[in-house]
């Protein structure tokens, strides 16, 4: 019996997505490479690479760059953009087919929370295995707060409305990420250390630079 093949819930927004999400993530994009300012021929992985726009930014400074994204109209999108300059590989990150300690700087960029949590796990897992001992690794992702007024409390409500929009697997997860205390928990229980970290969008998105626990 052939197996049927999932559809891809990104197939018809991949084809706008950099028209509605560019003007609110470009700035994000910017200020985490300015974070963590990453030297040239590093070897770089961007988990969950999307359309490739990170991939574009740390290829232009010099890096070798590698994404991997279960979307395939997504990753049509990035290879359109980056051509022959980058290896992007279609699968999710539970299960990376690097060896060990390979990279020098891996990004996570808005994504574990639309994951299950026993992914998230499993998600941080690989990380580990493939940073090398002196990488770093960057996420972003949703903050639980405090956040500022009223700047913090209006991102907060615009959140709730698009991840209600995306679906209702995409809001539990959501919800599922708040409830479990964000990045705070899922950090503690993998062996990372964070070097810094900033918050931005009113208290509603965090950047967390980490390193291995040696």
């Amino acid at each position: 019996m052939h197996q049927i093949k999932k559809k891809d819930p990104y197939r018809f927004i991949s084809k706008v997505y950099d028209i509605v999400t560019e003007p609110l993530s470009k700035g994000l994009r910017l200020y985490g490479l300015l974070f963590y300012p990453v030297s040239q021929n590093s070897k770089i992985l961007d988990i969950g690479c999307g359309t490739g726009s990170n991939l574009v930014l740390y290829n232009k400074s010099g890096c070798s760059v590698y994404g991997i994204d279960p979307s395939e109209n997504m990753l049509a999108v990035a290879q359109k953009k980056l051509g022959e300059s980058a290896c992007l590989i279609h699968g999710n990150a539970t299960h990376l087919s690097f060896s060990d300690d390979s990279f020098d700087f891996i990004l996570i960029s808005m994504v574990l929370h639309e994951m299950p949590h026993v992914t998230r796990e499993n998600v941080l897992n690989e990380i580990n295995r493939v940073l090398k001992p002196t990488g770093r690794l960057l996420i972003v992702d949703y903050h639980t707060g405090p956040f500022t007024f009223p700047k913090g409390y209006l991102f907060k409500a615009v959140t709730i409305c698009l991840e209600i929009l995306a679906g209702k697997e995409h809001y539990t997860n959501y919800k599922d990420f708040i409830h479990r205390n964000g990045l705070k928990d899922l950090i503690s229980k993998h062996q990372f250390v964070i070097e810094k970290f900033k918050c931005v969008s009113g208290g509603n998105i965090v950047l967390k630079l980490l390193r291995k626990s040696i």
